[in-house]
């Protein structure tokens, strides 16, 4: 895990809050057995000052949602700044902020474009200090709806714990080496690849869900299926699946908004090149940086070709892996987002003058 020197003067409390169990994530840290990432920032809070105080998740639903944000309502005692992860915790909050019946400050993390009822609209906007997109698309197009609220928007870059990936021991899969894996439970062309595969005859490795499975595939592909509780493999397993493959491939579905960016992160951790469905709303260019190669969504023929490539050209392979694992390190930081993300946090807590007791 990535470790920082303290940077904060007092011990600012941040109410933490996202979309799926801060607390599970941050157990999992500790134990050597999730990157860091994953926490957002809250893995780190300590080291740099600040506290963290995590509500319990009550699961994905609106109901646990509003459950979840009725509890922050209520224990603002508890903390001087909301900080949420995810954009779809902070519905509530934000309107009551408006008006006036919330009166902590919030900093959220902006994944998709700021539409729809609950988390859209200006009264969203308005109702929360400063908002952190990770899409500069998905900024751009909120600070043209909203002009007067441009100033609280930004674009933010996550971040990857690399030592996480550099200290998981070996795991013997038994899926040989130099072969192509894509994992994914949402929004993949899982269908696509294996049939890529097949037509030629690229060894390809698939981590799934149930509803991401290719239908139809031959022996060149091996699909692991997450069972009912949607496990398929650990992170430090798939860790190893990832260091044994020539490349990930990230194969898209046809997506509005932001997807595929944690297995790009996992890719750049462990030094691999990558294939990916083009998409206007990741930000890493990585084509330009020289560590991947763009796909159009359902193009099974630019798929093909980028695998054909790749699968011949051992010198191609090693020279985007070395691209990729140094972008990570000297541009996509872990230690960096987490430190952004409580800067931010102190900023609106000095400007809406809320400090600790």
């Amino acid at each position: 895990m990535v470790k920082a020197q303290a940077t904060t003067p007092d011990t600012m409390r941040v109410a933490v809050l996202n979309d799926y169990s801060i607390s599970t994530a941050l157990k999992l840290i500790a134990e050597g057995s999730y990157p860091a990432q994953h926490s957002w920032g809250a893995s780190l809070f300590k080291a740099m000052g600040a506290q963290a105080v995590v509500f319990p998740f009550h699961g994905a639903t609106l109901s646990a949602s509003l459950r979840t944000q009725v509890a922050v309502l209520l224990q603002q005692h508890r903390f001087d700044v909301v900080y949420s992860a995810c954009q779809s915790e902070t519905w509530l909050l934000s309107r009551l902020r408006t008006l006036g019946l919330f009166r902590k400050p919030i900093v959220a993390v902006i994944h998709h474009p700021v539409s729809g009822r609950l988390r859209g609209g200006e009264r969203f906007v308005r109702g929360h200090d400063s908002l952190l997109f990770l899409s500069r698309q998905a900024c751009e197009h909120a600070r043209a709806a909203w002009p007067a609220l441009k100033d609280r928007m930004e674009t933010v870059d996550w971040g990857v714990d690399l030592a996480f990936y550099d200290q998981q021991p070996v795991w013997d899969h038994g899926f040989g080496r130099n072969y192509f894996v894509s994992a994914g439970k949402a929004n993949r062309d899982h269908q696509l690849l294996a049939d890529c595969a097949a037509q030629g005859q690229h060894r390809t490795v698939i981590v799934c869900s149930e509803q991401t499975k290719p239908h139809q595939a031959d022996a060149s592909c091996v699909t692991v299926v997450s069972d009912r509780s949607g496990h398929a493999l650990s992170y430090g397993q798939l860790t190893s699946v990832y260091r044994d493959a020539r490349a990930i491939v990230i194969p898209m579905q046809h997506v509005q908004g932001l997807a595929g960016l944690t297995s790009l992160l996992d890719a750049m951790a462990c030094g691999k090149p990558v294939i990916m469905t083009r998409n206007a709303s990741v930000d890493i260019d990585i084509e330009a940086l020289g560590f991947g190669i763009w796909i159009d969504a359902q193009d099974a023929r630019s798929l093909r070709q980028a695998m054909d490539r790749l699968a011949t050209d051992d010198a191609l392979v090693q020279q985007m892996g070395v691209k990729a694992r140094e972008f990570a390190q000297t541009a996509y930081r872990y230690d960096t987002f987490a430190r952004t993300i409580l800067a931010r946090c102190q900023a609106v807590c000095r400007a809406t003058q809320t400090p600790s007791p």
